[in-house]
């Protein structure tokens, strides 16, 4: 199937969950416009099958393609949060971006693939420019946000529901989050194995999520299903649910690594505890930035007391430090809470048509917002 003259087809890919996570409130806005063919195609190695795939995340939709067709079908626009661009015939690419991260992976050759780059916010758009990548002012980086954290400002549960679904007898404790970088030289295998023991056993509620890569048995010397049982304890909650954003929206603290999961807890301005991991720092080399916010909105710590005595100052203090972790959110993101509305009137900027009524704003806000292009 190709172009209708009259709709214009659109086609989002995913890697991961954590990808269909990030696209998902544009996805879903985007299909209830009747001017639309909205596509889904994705590249698992857990589920290879592009239907299994989103079978998996409870998406039923008539128009989920394998990656080989969606190679060589003709689309309007394509839409990933993956630095990959699968379709040879998209007459326009859009980057959507997983995470606004300092480990430095878009800041690559390979974003030059896209026509334009919804970006996060203000440091992401300097970076462009300082790396090299695009010039400032220039019309393809707008300003969009990150429209999965929208939910942070209005979350789908509640901080009790969250406590009871993972098990925890006791929600008015405090909740540790722990969401690791998914590579082995991550925090996980390190000091993250004995944390995983350790702070259930010191009465904390440790909620754990870790990267959808983390499951895979390819790259991982864990297999982390099988793990599970053997760390069972009513105080360790194992997050399946790919969507990180109503677990950090309960927890009162995160644990964490390299992680852009921890640049997008500075939303709520709670604690965040870092675990020092200078193999992963080595890993990435050039790319990464440590220099304008890196670690600085939270605590590094290098051994298990002195994670426990991070956390225990986190839960008696969390104020310490929000003047960073606020002025760092400011820097990281544009749009924050409305990031989704900022996302869709992006998207027909980019198709060249005019945007519907309100009805496609379902939970945004419907104000209009100045999507800008260039550096500001």
């Amino acid at each position: 199937m190709g172009m209708s003259a009259a709709r214009k087809d659109i086609l989002f890919y995913a890697n991961a969950p954590n990808n269909y996570v990030c696209f998902r409130p544009l996805f879903e806005a985007l299909r209830r416009d009747d001017r639309l063919r909205v596509w889904l195609a994705s590249t698992s190695v857990v589920l290879p099958r592009s239907r299994d795939f989103y079978a998996s995340l409870g998406v039923e939709h008539d128009r989920v393609i394998p990656r080989w067709r969606a190679r060589w079908q003709r689309f309007d626009l394509y839409v990933s949060p993956n630095i990959a661009v699968i379709p040879r015939r998209a007459r326009t690419r859009v980057q959507m971006f997983h995470g606004v991260s300092f480990k430095g992976k878009p800041y690559t050759d390979s974003i030059r693939k896209y026509d334009y780059l919804f970006t996060v916010g203000p440091y992401m758009k300097r970076r462009f420019a300082r790396d090299g990548f695009f010039e400032e002012g220039d019309p393809r980086l707008l300003e969009i946000g990150m429209p999965k954290t929208d939910a942070l400002f209005h979350p789908p549960k509640d901080r009790a529901a969250v406590a009871r679904e993972l098990g925890f007898d006791d929600p008015s404790q405090p909740l540790v989050l722990y969401a690791p970088t998914w590579r082995k030289e991550s925090s996980l295998y390190g000091l993250g194995r004995e944390l995983l023991r350790e702070l259930p056993r010191r009465g904390r509620n440790l909620m754990v999520k870790l990267h959808d890569h983390h499951y895979d048995p390819k790259s991982n010397p864990v297999d982390w299903r099988a793990e599970w049982p053997r760390l069972r304890h009513p105080r360790l909650g194992v997050i399946e649910d790919p969507d990180i954003v109503p677990y950090m929206a309960a927890a009162d603290v995160l644990i964490s690594d390299l992680s852009s999961v921890t640049n997008e807890f500075t939303l709520l301005d709670r604690p965040i505890v870092f675990i020092d991991v200078p193999e992963l720092r080595a890993k990435y080399g050039q790319t990464l930035d440590m220099e304008e916010w890196g670690q600085k909105t939270g605590t590094v710590v290098k051994s298990m007391e002195e994670l426990i005595a991070a956390i225990d100052q986190a839960i008696a203090q969390p104020a310490l430090l929000s003047d960073v972790r606020q002025a760092a959110a400011r820097d990281l993101f544009f749009h924050p809470g409305r990031a989704t509305q900022a996302a869709i009137q992006g998207a027909y900027r980019v198709l060249g048509i005019p945007a519907p009524g309100s009805s496609l704003l379902k939970g945004a806000n419907e104000k209009t917002l100045p999507i800008r292009p260039g550096i500001g």
